[in-house]
């Protein structure tokens, strides 16, 4: 019988190092865990520190002292790596920072681009405005609206494309903004002039905003009051497990469903337990105009006044539905 010579590993040694294996990869997947969120929490103090104004008014001293020398003015590079890279990451900060101090308090902004289409009109130059829209704390994906000039000779511009939803009266908005005619008049030589449309770009675009910011608003609100009342429809919902009606809310509401029922969000309708149907009528800004309630016996007007109550706002409405009156009226 012919060996080789290598060391023979214990069956039993196997076996200790197998049992192993899982708390040892568990530690190990803790580690990195707490490696991430310490990481991750060094970059937010980072970035908190370079944000104060007196930090960034350290670092442009230490910045001018350091590039200055007997040999004179150094390039940026000579400085320390610790001290460039703060430097380096506060600028970015500073600029970030700008940028959203921008989108906050504009919330539109424009740009030029030009349409690769070799055939385009008004030759391929196309002037963008893009749209932020600000809810719950967070950007949702700017929109974006182009428009061009098809008859060079022309002042007019108008909608080339546009990523604004349906839900939103563009159309009406571009003809009342864009599209309003001046009289014709008469040239030098007597000829009449085309007509130049009288257009108001930043009216439209401040309005066009306005829409797109209530809707956003609307429906944030009427998601809200789904979920504080149990009861948000599961078309609705966003994955988060809110859908459905909760037992718990269901005493304190009754209401088993909240549904939209248009496109722009701006009618929903209210399901109770013991069979009333409510239907609530809300305006651009968020406030209840209209309300009407049935239940078996007809309409219920008691509730319905309940509803309109207090500053008819939709954040309100919660708290009116969950008072007795409406709820077992």
């Amino acid at each position: 019988m012919i060996t080789s010579g290598l060391p023979t590993a214990d069956p039993a040694d196997l076996t200790r190092s197998g049992s192993l294996t899982g708390p040892l990869d568990q530690e190990i997947a803790n580690v990195r865990t707490q490696i991430k969120r310490l990481t991750n929490r060094r970059s937010a103090v980072t970035a908190s520190l370079l944000a104060v104004r007196s930090k960034q008014s350290v670092l442009h001293r230490v910045k001018d002292r350091s590039s200055k020398g007997p040999a004179g003015p150094r390039s940026g590079r000579d400085l320390t790596p610790m001290l460039s890279a703060a430097f380096d990451r506060a600028t970015l900060q500073a600029k970030h920072g700008q940028q959203c101090l921008y989108r906050l308090g504009a919330g539109a902004t424009m740009f030029e681009v030009k349409d690769p289409d070799p055939n385009a009109v008004g030759d391929g130059r196309v002037l963008g405005v893009r749209i932020e829209v600000f809810v719950a704390g967070n950007f949702l994906p700017p929109y974006y609206l182009l428009l061009n000039r098809p008859d060079g000779e022309s002042s007019a511009l108008c909608i080339h494309r546009s990523t604004i939803p349906a839900r939103i009266p563009l159309p009406a908005l571009s003809a009342r903004h864009l599209g309003q005619a001046l009289a014709s008049a008469k040239s030098t030589d007597g000829s009449i002039k085309a007509a130049v449309p009288r257009q108001n770009l930043p009216r439209l675009v401040r309005e066009l905003r306005r829409e797109l910011v209530s809707y956003h608003m609307r429906t944030a609100a009427i998601t809200s009051l789904g979920r504080r009342c149990g009861a948000l429809n599961p078309d609705d919902d966003n994955g988060d497990g809110a859908g459905g009606p909760s037992a718990a809310r269901m005493s304190r509401y009754g209401i088993t469903q909240i549904s939209v029922e248009d496109a722009e969000a701006r009618v929903i309708r209210l399901e109770w337990a013991d069979g009333k149907i409510g239907r609530v009528r809300i305006g651009k800004g968020g406030a209840v105009q209209k309300c009407v309630v049935f239940g078996r016996a007809g309409r219920l007007r008691r509730v319905e006044r309940r509803i309109m109550g207090g500053e008819r706002r939709i954040e309100e409405l919660a708290e009116r539905l969950s008072e007795p009156q409406t709820a077992n009226t």
